[in-house]
């Protein structure tokens, strides 16, 4: 028995001493610092023994479980220690014939730094500064896309700015603001969401490329993102680095393009609809462009002196390399007081700049089309066939078309359908391309036509007044079915 005490003795110092050994030091000696609570320590160990007896032999085994303790900062950035199982250690010794032997096994020590620098993860107690030897971020800005184009002055779309670091959860949404270099600055954002580990703000593009006086392609400016905690105080403003791109403003005096090339005589009937079938066109490009005022745009006609026309209201945009706005056609072509096709006329679009400086540009149209008003008036009746029920049931229509040179001058009000029973005027009227349009109600106009019989083909007459004083009597022959009731 004593002999097995005085074995698992020199077995503990044994290991005792081995452990010391490997950590290259005195077992006294306190253990390294750690690293600014981003390194981590590891320990292990343990001692196994056992003992039997056999053929006047002795042999022993020890057996004790080590700690494994690791070391690292929490979410606070604060140090926490934990301990959990760790490999064994062991230590044999054996005697016989006052033999022993030892050994030691699985004995470690690592020490292993590990950074942990995300961002919006370790928070200390205060924005952007140093307590308790605790360390915090400042708020950090990424701004998506980081380049910017030029053509964004006609872009609805979204710049997003994403706020990373201390207090970004706090940030009032209200108060933030994209700065440009030389102070103008956006308005709020439409969009802000607060994140896990950022703060997101959407802005329209439009505004964004605004805050930048004059971009340039290629050049790279300073945004600074500006604004409030939600108690009040304003945060240091981060900034960002965007580079401008998109096409070069076109060079050169200020030049006119109008399309359509060729103006249709017959576009001073239309019906004044904005659509884009119904529009002129006037695109100015060349240096400044950017500045011209869309308010004082006019288009012109110098030639025959009448006063200049105005864009359709609101029908102007700036785009990457021009501006653009649009013109009624008939307002166009209005211009024109005598249009014959196949001429050549210079068209004028003037305005002035931002700066208040005038402008005038022009471009070369044709006209094109038929013949306006050609050769004498004539009349045509549809139907030309008139039912005798259309004294008790003649909601339908009756039309007189007229054609010829003059025809834009007819005065409405001294119209007349005349037959051999009587006259009646036209409900209404329209100048559609090259012919006046007179329309009659069925009912009256059977009324014009006295005793009417299956068979006949009286003539009628449409008779008016030009503005210039002329009288036109015209005559067309229908024809009548049906029985009379």
């Amino acid at each position: 028995m004593k002999t097995k005490v005085i074995v698992l003795t020199c077995i503990f110092m044994l290991s005792f001493l081995s452990i010391s050994c490997n950590k290259d030091g005195n077992p006294f000696t306190p253990a390294a610092d750690v690293e600014e609570q981003s390194s981590e320590v590891v320990n292990t160990g343990s001692v196994a023994s056992t003992s039997s007896y056999s053929n006047g032999s002795i042999s022993a085994k020890s057996e004790e479980k080590g700690s494994y303790q690791r070391q690292k900062p929490d979410f606070k950035g604060k140090s926490r220690t934990s301990h959990v199982a760790s490999v064994d250690q062991a230590a044999e010794a054996s005697t016989g014939n006052e033999v022993s032997n030892a050994t030691v096994n699985s004995v470690t020590a690592s020490h292993n730094p590990k950074l942990n620098q995300k961002a919006g993860i370790n928070k200390g107690p205060s924005r952007g500064s140093k307590k308790n030897n605790e360390i915090t971020q400042e708020l950090r800005v990424r701004i998506k896309p980081f380049k910017w184009n030029i053509n964004w002055a006609n872009s609805m779309g979204l710049v997003t700015v994403r706020i990373s670091g201390e207090g970004f959860e706090e940030i009032n949404p209200e108060t933030l603001r994209m700065v440009g270099p030389e102070g103008a600055e956006t308005g709020a954002p439409s969009k802000a969401q607060v994140g896990p580990y950022s703060f997101v703000a959407k802005f329209l593009k439009i505004e964004a490329i605004g805050i930048i006086p004059e971009p340039q392609r290629g050049e790279s400016y300073d945004i600074q993102v500006m604004g409030q905690f939600n108690d009040g105080t304003e945060f240091d403003p981060p900034i960002a680095n965007i580079i401008v791109v998109g096409k070069k403003y076109l060079g050169g005096d200020l030049s006119l393009v109008i399309r359509p090339k060729k103006w249709n005589i017959a576009w001073v009937n239309d019906e004044g609809d904005n659509d884009s079938e119904n529009v002129v066109t006037a695109r100015i490009s060349g240096e400044g462009f950017q500045d011209i005022d869309p308010t004082t745009v006019q288009m012109a006609y110098p030639d025959d002196g009448l006063p200049s026309i105005s864009p359709i209201p609101d029908s102007y945009e700036f785009g990457g390399v021009s501006f653009v706005t649009k013109f009624n056609q008939s307002d166009a072509i209005g211009l024109i007081l005598d249009p014959k096709r196949g001429d050549n006329c210079t068209i004028l679009v003037t305005g002035n700049l931002s700066r208040g400086t005038p402008f005038e540009v022009w471009d070369t149209i044709t006209i094109s089309g038929k013949k306006f008003g050609q050769g004498l008036l004539t009349l045509e009746i549809k139907p030309t066939k008139w039912n005798t029920a259309w004294a008790e049931n003649g909601d339908g229509e009756v039309i007189a078309r007229i054609k010829g040179e003059g025809f834009e001058d007819i005065i409405y009000s001294s119209l007349c359908m005349v037959g051999p029973g009587g006259s009646v005027q036209p409900d209404d009227y329209e100048i559609g391309g090259f012919t006046y349009i007179a329309k009659f109600s069925q009912s009256k106009a059977i009324s014009i036509i006295s005793n009417p019989k299956n068979g006949d083909s009286p003539t009628i007459y449409v008779t008016g007044n030009l503005s210039d004083g002329t009288t036109f009597n015209l005559p067309a022959t229908i024809t009548i079915k049906g029985k009379k009731k």
